[in-house]
């Protein structure tokens, strides 16, 4: 694959300089904002030399690439550098000339907020599995130390996760991103935490500080980095050039701080659980249920993970829970057994969430594609709510 001819080539057949807006990359894919999509050329980009397919959702057309995304990404940032600056800097969507969906705005704020961190999350996340499944297997326990420190590793994104997207949403929002982080350090400084643990009441200028955990939150951390592109802009709107160096910074964190843990904190804090609570009671009520037709491989003695292939070549593992290999089978219950062949919405493993919970097991259902060398893609279809037998997951096959 020529990367420069071929980002040549995509930007041409995308109508053109003047008719792309924005654009950003995740694992996979390009990810353009474009004037018209009626100028693009999709079968001549589909069968340029490394490009793999190309969708349309919402208002944003994708180019799949692969492997080599960052490398085209960077290529075609080269010829045209304003995208790259707009990438850096966070600059909203604004300019396209048609009215924006409301839902797709929505999930393209997500997208570009999480899309850079996705190799941390992914590469801690599979540590997690595979540490996971080190114990299940026995081969580790887990109170060896190398274990437990390989979990802090595996885990540090994880627990961190305000910070990590504090620089993220700074630079989608358009917010300094290191003053993004050094709101989000606030909500981890030991002095904090420790008044939050206290069980006593806490004040800041008489106003009530509601004794939350921010570790792993998502959505507060979100919410205050925007609130801060705005308190920003205004500042430095009213404040003379000389003094926005220092004075800017300062007052953007003397103003959202207090805010974020007076009153975004919680209520992002309450809408997330809110959101967790759903998932959980659909768990509870659901157990673990086959998402694809195929066959049982096997069924973990403890009854906590189970992997399947599909009819068409896809190997599964379904892990559920972290550390509940020790539970030894308590709480779960098996509705299949080896070889079975399953149907999508056949029920494959039962178990007691509420049990979990009480144990102070986390609850987290690993889902692990295991044979990925097959395919040249793996993708979300759906975000947010989704129903019994709605796929949710695309696997793309590497062409023979």
């Amino acid at each position: 694959m020529d990367i420069k001819q071929s980002s040549t080539r995509i930007i041409e057949h995308l109508g053109g300089e003047q008719n792309i807006i924005s654009l950003f990359h995740c694992i996979t894919r390009l990810r353009f904002n474009l004037k018209d999509t009626d100028k693009v050329n999709r079968q001549v980009l589909e069968d340029l030399d490394g490009v793999m397919g190309v969708n349309l959702s919402g208002d944003q057309f994708q180019v799949i690439i692969g492997g080599k995304v960052a490398q085209v990404c960077q290529a075609i940032y080269a010829q045209l550098p304003h995208l790259e600056r707009q990438a850096a800097e966070g600059e909203s969507q604004n300019q396209a000339t048609k009215k924006r969906n409301p839902v797709s705005a929505l999930f393209e704020v997500i997208s570009g907020i999480f899309s850079p961190i996705i190799p941390a999350i992914v590469g801690a996340g599979v540590m997690k599995g595979l540490l996971s499944l080190f114990i299940s297997f026995g081969w580790v326990e887990n109170t060896n130390q190398t274990y437990q420190i390989l979990s802090a590793i595996s885990d540090g994104v994880f627990y961190f996760m305000p910070i990590v997207l504090a620089f993220s949403a700074g630079q989608k929002f358009g917010a300094n991103p290191f003053v993004s982080v050094a709101l989000a350090a606030a909500l981890f400084h030991p002095t904090l935490v420790t008044l939050l643990k206290s069980g006593a009441p806490v004040h800041f200028l008489g106003l009530s500080v509601s004794p939350v955990s921010y570790a792993s939150s998502v959505i507060p951390i979100i919410l205050s980095v925007w609130l801060l592109s705005w308190v920003e802009c205004l500042l430095n709107a009213i404040m003379h050039a000389a003094l926005r160096t220092i004075f800017v910074p300062l007052f953007s964190l003397l103003i959202v701080a207090p805010v974020m843990l007076i009153i975004i904190g919680p209520a992002g804090i309450f809408l997330g659980n809110a959101l967790s609570g759903g998932i959980l009671w659909l768990l509870t009520n659901m157990g673990a249920l086959a998402g694809i037709a195929g066959v049982v491989g096997s069924v973990f003695a403890t009854n906590h993970a189970i992997t399947l292939q599909s009819d068409t070549g896809a190997e599964v593992l379904i892990h559920i829970g972290i550390d509940t290999v020790k539970l030894n089978g308590r709480h779960f219950t098996r509705h299949v057994e080896d070889g079975q062949r399953v149907t999508v919405g056949d029920p494959l493993i039962s178990f007691d969430l509420n049990a979990l919970l009480a144990e102070n097991i986390d609850p987290s259902v690993i889902v692990i594609v295991t044979n990925t060398e097959n395919y040249s893609d793996i993708s979300l279809v759906k975000q947010g709510n989704i129903n019994e037998r709605e796929p949710f997951l695309q696997l793309s096959a590497t062409a023979a």
